[in-house]
């Protein structure tokens, strides 16, 4: 990334960061959702350094900004790119779908954050998977 972009990036999560450190309810769980989804729109994902940031803004410990993040699977704690998700609950494990877990997990090399070496893939286990049809753009 160029030195332009970082600039304007950093200029661009100040700005957020000081908009909703004016809000009187920013401590909520909904106000703290929306600023982490504006922040990650700017960088991509939510590094510790804005992860920090934006627990002071909204005057909560980082450890709740984590637990908000962990019920919202969108919200990205590392810049990965390809997200494999695996089911592993009853309706699946007739397909050897544990195996293939497994398997991902050797030779991806995912650790136990569920992201390759490489920080490009996450690996998602799911108790139960039920397909959705998207519409694609």
């Amino acid at each position: 990334m160029q030195s332009g972009d970082n600039e304007k990036t950093d200029r661009e999560v100040r700005e957020i960061l000081d908009y909703y450190k004016e809000l009187p309810e920013r401590g909520s769980q909904e106000v703290i959702v929306s600023m982490l989804r504006e922040l990650q729109d700017v960088c991509g994902w939510i590094g510790p350094s804005v992860l920090e940031e934006a627990a002071q803004t909204a005057g909560v410990k980082e450890s709740l900004i984590e637990i908000i993040m962990k019920r919202y699977p969108s919200l990205k704690k590392s810049p990965y790119v390809h997200e494999i998700t695996v089911c592993t609950g009853q309706n699946c494990a007739s397909r050897d779908n544990l195996k293939l877990l497994q398997e991902l997990r050797q030779r991806l090399k995912i650790g136990g954050d569920g992201i390759s070496q490489d920080g490009r893939i996450r690996v998602k286990k799911i108790v139960d998977f039920e397909p959705t049809l998207t519409k694609g753009s």
